[in-house]
């Protein structure tokens, strides 16, 4: 079963005004020991240039539960949901 939160920006369309270019993303995975559980949590970075002024501007994308392997595969399952 594929359990992910998927984390909308309060207001998509200012997202989409904020980051009109390229954004990237990272991806971090981590498991808890005594509970066997795992996690994975996707961040997208981008440039906002507002007025001659650069910020670098960060959002949660998703955080998810991970069941299965820890293949590229299966985490890929997750980023592309």
């Amino acid at each position: 079963m594929l359990v992910c939160c998927l984390i909308t920006l309060a207001v998509e369309a200012d997202f989409d005004e904020a980051a009109p270019g390229r954004v990237s993303t990272t991806i971090d995975g981590w498991s808890v020991p005594t509970t066997k559980r795992s996690f994975l949590g996707i961040t997208g970075h981008w440039i906002d240039v507002t007025e001659q002024q650069w910020a670098l501007k960060s959002e949660v994308l998703a955080f998810c539960a991970v069941s299965g392997q820890h293949s590229g595969e299966n985490l890929g399952r997750y980023f592309f949901r």
